[in-house]
């Protein structure tokens, strides 16, 4: 596994989100890095994921 992606998920991704108040579930954080990592576009009902800084995003 990347070393940027257990950095999104464990420290980034979760810091911000408690920070602002939004926190966001555990296998989320694991999606949402994921995507981020790899440079994909995530469909999603979760307005959460709307809120991960340089996530591209699909709601529908």
């Amino acid at each position: 596994m990347n070393g940027n992606l257990l950095l999104d998920s464990s420290v980034i991704i979760p810091h911000l989100h408690k920070k602002k108040g939004t926190p966001i579930p555990d296998n989320d954080i694991w999606i949402a890095a994921s995507a981020r990592r790899y440079g994909l576009s995530l469909g999603h009902r979760d307005q959460h994921f709307e809120l991960v800084p340089k996530l591209k995003t699909l709601f529908w």
